[in-house]
């Protein structure tokens, strides 16, 4: 079983605690940290391409460069005309009270359909309500 003892670090005479009895010296954290250099953090440029422009199969830069799958079609530069990107509007997120409310009016509905299938003798129409229905149950399992 190993043992530990306190020691005080050498530069800043803080205390470390949990140190092998067998440590003669030690430095603390904070005197470490002041002599190692932190990491070098790298710059994230932003690319003036769209996301998943690699994945495309055919993507047309704004400079007239034509890429295939991500890689470049030099021959074909200037030929096609640029590729238009479009981004999808974000989803608003719904609040507690809000998520309760339609939660209540999907199951008001869905019993209504229930009613309606259990009365209905036509398959067409009842093929018609068991869609619907699945529509709706989908519906309240996403808010879930």
């Amino acid at each position: 079983m190993a043992t530990f003892k306190s020691l005080k670090c050498d530069t800043c005479n803080r205390i470390v605690e949990k140190v092998d009895v067998n440590v003669a010296k030690v430095k603390c954290w904070k005197c470490v940290s002041k002599l190692v250099k932190g990491p070098e953090l790298k710059s994230s440029v932003k690319s003036d391409k769209p996301r998943g422009w690699k994945f495309m199969k055919e993507y047309v830069h704004t400079d007239g460069t034509v890429y295939h799958k991500g890689i470049e079609q030099p021959e074909l530069k200037g030929t096609l005309p640029v590729t238009t990107i479009v981004v999808k509007e974000e989803k608003k997120k719904l609040t507690k009270q809000e998520k309760a409310n339609l939660q209540a009016k999907l199951g008001t509905e869905i019993q209504k359909l229930k009613a309606a299938m259990f009365n209905e003798n036509r398959k067409t129409k009842r093929a018609e309500l068991q869609r619907t229905l699945q529509k709706l149950n989908r519906q309240l399992s996403k808010l879930k």
